[in-house]
């Protein structure tokens, strides 16, 4: 058998070695896109919607005339959110999104002035029925509402399809006004079976 043999002169072998890792990383960068899940909307691609559990404990932003809090539109994501408050000693209130990706991250309105009602918010985080921990705001008064507040994140997800679901969290009551979801889908990214703990 007959071997050849390459000798490339160093300055083109770095050349060589450089140009094919721009390749690598323009390659791996135009796999990885941020997507979105509105409250209202959808998902930025599919325009699957989220589900709100009891579904008529929720109502849609400001079309609300009973709610008690008020969030500017123009400071939402996309002028939307959907409101609803876990009463002391009721059921808590969800909203679940499915996404396919590696990372996601949840966004909430959250009431800074209480105005008299229930304005803490208390949130849990489940993913695939794993808890990814919990959040509590309580309102500090600088501010009527703190908009698109990132709530949850979470990255390092198997590249397969999960269900993410933002619960209250408070039998004494919480406020929950769901704004959106950002999650990162990575197109080409071998599937790989779920973290085991």
């Amino acid at each position: 058998m007959q071997g050849y043999s390459f000798f490339l002169q160093p300055q083109a072998a770095i050349s060589t070695f450089v140009l094919y890792l721009l390749t690598q990383a323009t390659q791996s960068a135009a796999a990885i896109s941020q997507r979105t899940i509105d409250d209202t909307f959808g998902d930025s691609v599919s325009g699957a919607l989220p589900s709100y559990a009891p579904a008529d404990n929720f109502s849609p932003n400001s079309d609300c005339s009973n709610c008690e809090f008020h969030p500017d539109p123009e400071s939402a994501f996309k002028g939307t959110w959907h409101d609803s408050t876990q009463l002391p000693g009721g059921p808590a209130v969800s909203v679940t999104v499915s996404f396919t990706g590696t990372a996601i991250s949840l966004f909430c309105i959250l009431a800074n002035t209480a105005f008299g009602h229930i304005a803490t918010s208390d949130f849990s985080l489940s993913i695939d029925g794993t808890t990814h921990g919990t959040f509590t705001h309580t309102p500090d008064n600088t501010s009527d509402f703190i908009y698109q507040a990132k709530v949850f994140e979470v990255h390092d997800l198997a590249n397969v399809e999960h269900k993410a679901v933002l619960s209250t969290n408070n039998p004494a009551g919480s406020l929950l006004l769901f704004d959106y979801a950002s999650y990162t889908y990575v197109r080409g990214l071998p599937i790989t079976a779920p973290h085991q703990c």
